[in-house]
């Protein structure tokens, strides 16, 4: 076993002795790969399916995948606890799959949309009938609204000129003093300013 396969074990051997047989089981190699195969497939049968996907058609897509070489899961079982159906794969099952979908719809890679379908007559049954069901879809990205710049303002011409100094120390008459002066000097420099500008131009 690899270093860093052994260390998973040990960690999670410590989650489970802290959590018990119920607590969470975070595998990050599993977590990572699942990702990508569910990014994978999804992107590939797009144009098959415009409405979008059901969680279980998701999962017979991502089983189709192989798990990439070496994958080793690090999820652990005890005594009574069923074993995920797919232990070998990344996407271990459908509970571990709407793990990584709402880790992808954190990426904003993945939405859920709410979509009426018709139901498929049956032999016994001619008539159609319409239910609501949530799908996963895509997101397009380049429809995303983009985060706004951040807006630059010019510094303040009082603040090299000791403005926000502190002034308490001085009595009375030397704060008017100090403050009317740098009031005067920030005139003067607007004025240099404006006289730069125009000659500029």
């Amino acid at each position: 076993m690899l270093p860093t396969q052994c260390l998973r074990l040990q960690l999670n051997k410590a989650t489970q002795h802290l959590f018990g047989p119920g607590g969470p089981q975070h595998d990050a190699a599993a977590l990572s790969a699942g990702i990508a195969i569910v990014r994978k497939v999804l992107q590939e049968s797009a144009g098959a399916h415009p409405h979008g996907w059901r969680t279980h058609e998701i999962y017979s897509l991502a089983l189709k995948e192989k798990a990439p070489e070496g994958f080793e899961s690090v999820v652990m079982t005890h005594n009574g606890q069923a074993k995920p159906p797919h232990l070998e794969h990344p996407v271990r099952s459908k509970n571990f799959l709407k793990e990584i979908l709402a880790h992808m719809r954190g990426y904003k890679d993945v939405k859920t949309v709410r979509e009426v379908r018709e139901t498929t007559p049956s032999s016994s049954s001619s008539s159609r009938h319409q239910h609501a069901t949530f799908v996963w879809k895509l997101v397009d990205k380049s429809k995303l609204p983009r985060p706004r710049p951040p807006i630059v303002r010019p510094a303040s011409l009082g603040v090299p000129l000791g403005i926000h100094e502190d002034f308490s120390h001085l009595n009375k008459r030397r704060q008017r003093s100090r403050q009317e002066k740098i009031v005067r000097d920030i005139l003067k420099l607007k004025e240099q300013r404006k006289a730069a500008e125009a000659s500029s131009s």
